[in-house]
């Protein structure tokens, strides 16, 4: 009889912890491949985060069959900014040969292509997380409001960028008709195990 009394607690106790909800938000830029980051530009990605009350557990920017159509030195100069302008934001540099994001938000890495042909494209993956910047992603995003920076100096081409988040949010709590129903049905199995004896 105590095995029934204990499964029922364990039954309660499952029902009244409901699990925590989880999501994944993909974005992508307009144009999705920012203009084939253009040498000549420079460019910020605002995303709009309307999900301020979820704990981001991971985010991963990506590139897709990226590379530079000639064979040179280049540089493709990444960031992740606290509060740019919604949207895609094109700025001209006419390939200055520097980083117009140095000392801005904090810098993710900068890619070279060691190849500069297109039988040699590559698909591009930063796990923010690994990179030790989660902790300002969920910081920049606080607001409702994260971004990117972009700044080539190169010949890029590539096919487009994505950035997928994964949250988690705190347990929901039970619901008290819930509860009600769990509390008789325990009531209902102490009645019945005193009858019994």
């Amino acid at each position: 009889m105590k095995k029934i009394v204990l499964l029922a607690i364990a039954l309660m106790i499952a029902m009244g912890a409901v699990a925590a909800n989880a999501g994944v938000y993909t974005f992508t830029p307009t144009p999705k491949d920012l203009g084939d980051l253009d040498h000549s530009k420079y460019f910020t990605w605002g995303i709009n985060w309307t999900h301020t009350s979820e704990t981001i557990t991971g985010a991963t920017l990506k590139i897709f069959q990226i590379y530079d159509w000639q064979h040179e030195v280049d540089s493709l100069y990444m960031h992740l900014l606290d509060n740019p302008a919604l949207g895609t934001t094109t700025f001209t540099d006419n390939q200055g040969g520097y980083d117009n994001f140095s000392g801005q938000g904090k810098w993710i890495t900068t890619w070279s292509d060691p190849y500069g042909d297109p039988s040699h494209k590559a698909n591009l993956t930063y796990d923010l997380g690994a990179l030790g910047l989660l902790a300002d992603v969920q910081t920049y995003a606080a607001d409702g409001r994260l971004g990117f920076g972009f700044d080539p100096d190169c010949c890029y081409s590539n096919d487009s960028l994505q950035v997928c988040i994964t949250t988690s949010s705190t347990p929901t709590v039970p619901e008290p008709g819930m509860l009600s129903m769990l509390g008789l049905g325990l009531s209902g199995i102490a009645l019945y195990l005193r009858r019994k004896k």
